[in-house]
């Protein structure tokens, strides 16, 4: 899995489980993440836990980001989320960084400093790994947005958007993000 990144699920439904002390999995499911859904790596550089089994937050039922761990065993067909966009019915394979914003949003740094709405119409450029939010999982991060109406920002460093920002769900229908 890539490294704090944002992936796509292309297989079958994959479960989550609660963590146990030492990082591997319980048999305590905690929800799922479904065909065409997406999900964050939850990998934390310098856990003690981490190479155990694999780390993920999921947007749970509930429409909350959870922390889980899943079984790579269980891992079908997932792929970067920077690789595929969502057309509104399947995911595409890409050969660009740039998207489209389907629903209203906001764009700002880390810190939460320069808030930039972006209606749909907008445009982001993801990072190349996808990079979800530390504080945030639900946070990807990007190298600059244009607003509707032709601002360009470019962050110093990155910025970052809600992929789950006005109750949008993670699934290829639902996105926040769309092929450009």
């Amino acid at each position: 899995m890539a490294n704090h990144g944002w992936m796509i699920n292309l297989s079958d439904t994959i479960p989550v489980f609660s963590m146990l002390g030492n990082g591997a999995v319980s048999t305590t499911q905690i929800g799922k993440i479904t065909k065409n859904e997406c999900f964050a790596d939850g990998a934390q550089i310098g856990a003690p836990w981490e190479g155990i089994d694999d780390p993920v937050y999921f947007l749970n039922a509930k429409n909350t980001m959870t922390f889980g761990v899943t079984k790579s065993s269980d891992y079908g067909n997932v792929v970067d989320f920077s690789a595929y966009a969502s057309n509104g019915t399947s995911w595409v394979k890409v050969n660009t960084l740039e998207r489209k914003v389907q629903y209203e949003t906001r764009a700002h740094y880390a810190d939460n400093t320069g808030d930039y709405i972006l209606a749909p119409g907008s445009r982001v450029w993801l990072t190349s790994n996808c990079t979800r939010g530390d504080e945030h999982p639900n946070y990807v991060a990007v190298t600059k947005v244009q607003t509707a109406d032709g601002e360009i920002i470019e962050f110093q460093g990155n910025g970052f958007i809600d992929l789950t920002y006005g109750g949008c769900w993670v699934n290829v229908g639902s996105i926040l993000l769309r092929k450009a």
